[in-house]
């Protein structure tokens, strides 16, 4: 359901996900969660590298972009 209603929006399951949590946030918060995120999928990303996993770290960096 997640990713079916992260697609009618044109945007990726994470970014789904976070505007679902921060409705209520104003947008001073609502910008730390994206920082947030984006950081977190660096991180992973830059990890994946590190273990010669190359697709998934292409895919978390696609996240960011998303």
């Amino acid at each position: 359901m997640v990713r079916k209603e992260a697609e009618k929006l044109g945007i990726g399951v994470e970014e789904y996900v976070i505007e679902v949590l921060s409705e209520g946030l104003n947008p001073r918060d609502k910008a730390k969660e994206y920082i947030e995120t984006a950081r977190n999928l660096l991180k992973e990303a830059t990890q994946e590298l590190e273990s010669d996993n190359i697709r998934q770290a292409s895919e978390k960096v696609w996240g960011l972009w998303r």
